[in-house]
């Protein structure tokens, strides 16, 4: 009897193919809508209750194609998907359904097919128990995730639903496609039972190296039903990817070889013929990177040995604590890095390079000898009155001090970081004779002196005039010039009285570099000091800090940064200026700058000083006598 029905019913389907409406067909597949001809034939709206529920075909940029969109008053409404004539699909041989659908809200798909025990409705939703609502409504759960405003493929064996339920039922034929919801809808397609024999092989293989070694395949997806993709190279399984991937990238490749890949789709049956591709990565042209970095330390210096183990480079890059040091020519093998800083740690990296790119480093960290020798005297000493002040200038003959004391009269008058060569005493009075005497220094001792006696005249030198703006002087007990713009650390600040220096000053408490200090005018603002180009204090401290001085200049606001170190130096692309290692000696010391000059040091800067804004600290330590001078 089924075999009669079945028979009867089949010539009803053809009669209606050859008079029916137009549909997308091949033995695989059949196509009832995939928007690409920018209309909505075949679709109209099956439940209409409320009104105002509607169609519409648009172009979805997140899938880069037509599709269509349905819009209503959400699970109230319905939307029928037949032939474009109207007609049922009346589909006998195709039972795979497949859909694309984007949607942010509760949906339910419905098919109905002919069935040898009357008509079916399958549903399909998120529901997470399979129920059966009735004997003619079937019931399957989509995954959760369908809901998360992205498309989603879904695939359905409409033979196998039905037999969830109904073991010993088949389908006839498939009628038609139901959406209950607002949802965008692409490609709904009956296919073949393609799953019961082996997939298309794919095909349009090609390969592209990147990254100088790693191979990019791509191929086209021919088949319709895989469940997945298997990549061999060399015949060793290497990759097995998800339905529908076109492309894989092998990263575990060398340089200078010929691969085989064989690229399968897959499914329950087995998997298809191969698509062969033939690959050649390209030798490396990278030079190798040296080797065997070794160091043997002199005075004040470090040489530095390596094995040269590429024939292609075209020069050698060293770096020294992270900062570029210098470059030597191809097949060098060493080099010596001289007047370093005595008893500290230095890290190498030296590269080798060519035009395509550069090699790995070879690294080595050392640290330098303890220093041996005291500086060599300066000479050249001459004193020199200029009005109100008395200007020393100085020749350096050392590379090993870390700093340059000034002697007046046999006391100690200022100390300066090292390689300076003039200091300007502005506390001088007329009639007065003054010995000077400069002193090399660093940590072993001090070199022998230079000295110079100078007598000022009888009217010279104007008491009464002055030619500075002291803006911190801790005289009037308060830090009301004073603010804290960084409390990371428990800063803080203090008005004391210090016993040494027998003048207040001021303390700045907290944890290292996280606490900052800005010293402005008592009431809050900036200086706009644009009469005195030079700035002076008086500081002191047991620990590493940082001295900031903000200016305005012709191109714009600078903050200048000082630090206790012993030459300037380049750190994260930020300009240092030293004050010397003293500065951190935990007794008090002199320190005056000249904005102006050090505005010409910094590196590709070629504005002019127009006012001197402020004075900020980071650190823990004391700071008397801020002022700027003529």
């Amino acid at each position: 009897m089924k075999k009669i029905l079945k028979n009867i019913f089949s010539y009803i389907i053809l009669f209606t193919f050859i008079i029916g409406g137009k549909v997308f067909a091949s033995s695989l597949f059949t196509v009832y809508s995939d928007a690409e001809d920018g209309t909505i034939e075949g679709w109209r709206v099956d439940d209409n209750d409320p009104r105002g529920a509607y169609i519409s075909n648009i172009y979805d940029s997140q899938k880069g194609s037509r599709v269509i969109a349905l819009k209503g008053h959400g699970f109230d409404n319905s939307y029928i998907l037949k032939r474009k004539d109207g007609n049922y699909w009346y589909n006998t041989n195709q039972f795979i359904l497949q859909w694309s659908m984007k949607t942010t809200s509760y949906v339910r798909i419905f098919v109905y097919v002919l069935t040898y025990q009357g008509y079916k409705y399958l549903y399909y939703d998120s529901t997470k128990i399979d129920s059966l609502e009735s004997k003619d409504y079937l019931h399957h759960r989509l995954p959760e995730n369908l809901y998360d405003g992205r498309w989603h493929i879904f695939t359905r064996n409409l033979r196998d639903d039905l037999k969830d339920y109904e073991p010993n039922n088949d389908i006839l034929s498939v009628e038609w496609f139901v959406v209950r919801g607002d949802a965008y809808i692409d490609d709904v397609k009956l296919m073949s039972d393609t799953q019961y024999r082996v997939p298309e092989e794919p095909e349009d293989g090609s390969y592209t190296i990147i990254n100088r070694k790693n191979v990019f395949l791509k191929w086209r997806d021919r088949a319709l039903q895989e469940s997945g993709y298997l990549v061999y190279r060399d015949n060793k399984l290497i990759a097995k990817l998800p339905p529908n991937s076109t492309s894989f990238v092998d990263k575990n490749t060398d340089f200078d070889k010929n691969y085989i890949y064989e690229i399968y789709a897959i499914n329950a049956k087995g998997k298809s013929k191969p698509l062969i591709i033939q690959v050649q990565v390209p030798k490396n042209l990278i030079p190798k990177a040296p080797s065997d970095l070794r160091a043997s330390l002199g005075y004040r210096s470090v040489t530095l040995r390596w094995r040269d183990n590429s024939d292609n480079e075209t020069m050698f890059e060293i770096y020294r604590n992270g900062e570029y040091l210098t470059e030597v020519p191809a097949n060098t093998t060493s080099y010596k890095d001289e007047w370093l800083e005595a008893n500290k740690i230095y890290r190498y990296e030296i590269y080798a390079l060519n035009s395509d790119g550069r090699s790995s480093p070879a690294v080595i960290t050392v640290k330098t000898n303890k220093e041996v020798y005291t500086p060599t005297a300066p000479s050249n000493l001459t004193a020199v009155v200029q009005g109100d002040e008395i200007k020393l200038t100085w020749k350096d003959n050392s590379r090993i001090e870390t700093m340059y004391k000034i002697i007046r009269n046999g006391e100690l008058l200022a100390s300066l970081p090292a390689d300076v060569t003039t200091f300007t005493d502005i506390s001088i009075q007329p009639n007065t004779v003054y010995t000077y005497e400069v002193i090399a220094s660093n940590s072993v001792g001090d070199s022998s002196a230079a000295k110079v006696s100078i007598r000022t005249s009888y009217s010279g030198v104007r008491e009464n005039q002055v030619y500075e703006n002291v803006y911190e002087d801790g005289e009037d007990a308060t830090t009301n010039k004073w603010v804290i713009y960084d409390r990371s650390g428990g800063a803080n600040i203090e008005n004391i009285y210090d016993f040494g220096r027998k003048n207040r000053v001021i303390k700045l408490i907290g944890e290292g570099y996280k606490a900052g200090f800005w010293l402005k005018k008592s009431n809050g603002s900036l200086w706009n000091d644009r009469e005195y180009h030079k700035i002076s204090w008086k500081g002191k401290f047991d620990s590493s800090f940082l001295i900031y001085v903000y200016v305005k200049t012709t191109k714009g606001e600078v903050y200048l940064q000082y630090i206790p170190v012993d030459r300037d130096i380049i750190i994260g692309g930020k300009y240092n200026f030293a004050l010397g290692s003293f500065a951190k000696d935990g007794h008090w010391h002199t320190f005056e700058r000249d904005i102006k000059a050090d505005l010409r040091k910094l590196p590709d800067f070629n504005g002019e000083l127009i006012s001197i804004e402020g004075f900020l600290v980071r650190g823990h330590g004391f700071i008397d006598d801020v002022k700027t001078l003529k």
